[in-house]
């Protein structure tokens, strides 16, 4: 029969076909001009709306076959191979999803050993050469022009804020600060 039941969400090409329109006016001729698009058809299992088989209790499944393979009027009709998400309910839905099995690997599982373990090599050397890079200090043109300037600027600064704080206060050349005792 092969039948399949959604786990979740597909976009499958079914029969009948589902089309798009599209209408617009040419701008030459003004006249109608339809264009139709065929499309997928989003079949979605946790949509009520979408159930094709249900029971008393308000529980139902979406259930999709293969043309000529369904004795059942509900089964939506698809085009195309089944997807991994797709549960068999028969003995030839099970055959023919078997078949596809071997398309359904993860990507990264289906990378051949000696691919990955190339990879893998080519990170690790990469990342061994920016750890090597990192723990070399590293030296900016012009960073030590640039401290010692900073270091006059903030002597002055504290020789400036002494004498406005008070007059009577003197900078040391070692930088600390010192009273002045008046003459009189």
């Amino acid at each position: 029969m092969a039948r399949w039941r959604l786990t979740c969400g597909h976009y499958l090409k079914t029969i009948p076909p589902v089309f798009w329109e599209y209408k617009e006016i040419d701008r030459n001729t003004g006249k109608n001009v339809v264009r139709r698009f065929e499309v997928p058809t989003l079949l979605d299992p946790n949509d009520p709306g979408d159930w094709n088989h249900r029971d008393g209790f308000g529980n139902g499944e979406l259930v999709v076959a293969h043309e000529g393979k369904t004795e059942f009027t509900k089964d939506i009709i698809f085009l195309g191979p089944p997807t991994p998400d797709m549960v068999p309910l028969d003995k030839e839905a099970e055959e023919i999803s078997a078949g596809y099995a071997k398309n359904w690997k993860h990507p990264i599982e289906s990378l051949s050993d000696r691919y990955a373990d190339g990879i893998m090599e080519s990170m690790q050397k990469e990342m061994a050469s920016v750890m090597s890079k990192s723990n070399q200090p590293s030296s900016i043109e012009g960073f030590s022009e640039l401290m010692a300037a900073m270091t006059t600027i903030m002597k002055q600064n504290a020789e400036l804020l002494a004498k406005l704080a008070n007059p009577l206060m003197q900078v040391q050349p070692n930088g600390t600060i010192a009273s002045v005792q008046r003459r009189a």
